[in-house]
């Protein structure tokens, strides 16, 4: 099976803090599709994910994507209902896009 999946974030990575640090960026949207090897879709997930953390996303992300944290925190799910998704369809996965 393959699992591709997509993120949008809040901003980028900071290397220089712990990953459990509130300044990291947040997931505020997930898409991902798990299919078998010809290509038939089994399962999607397509959702804003509520930030963890205060965020703001940039102009550029707004503008690029439309996502606003205030979508994000309306229509979300949970980053831990994401994950365990996400975790789930990955486990069964034998090729991960990303």
């Amino acid at each position: 099976m393959i699992l591709a999946f997509r993120t949008e974030a809040t901003g980028s990575p900071l290397c220089h803090q712990d990953p459990g640090h509130q300044s990291q960026p947040d997931v505020i949207f997930f898409r991902g599709i798990i299919a078998e090897d010809d290509g038939t879709e089994i399962d999607r997930l397509e959702t804003y994910v509520r930030p963890l953390h205060q965020a703001t996303v940039s102009p550029f992300e707004f503008e690029t994507h439309g996502l606003s944290v205030g979508k994000a925190q309306e229509k979300g799910i949970s980053a831990r209902q994401a994950f365990n998704w996400f975790e789930a369809t990955a486990r069964a996965a034998t090729f991960l896009i990303g």
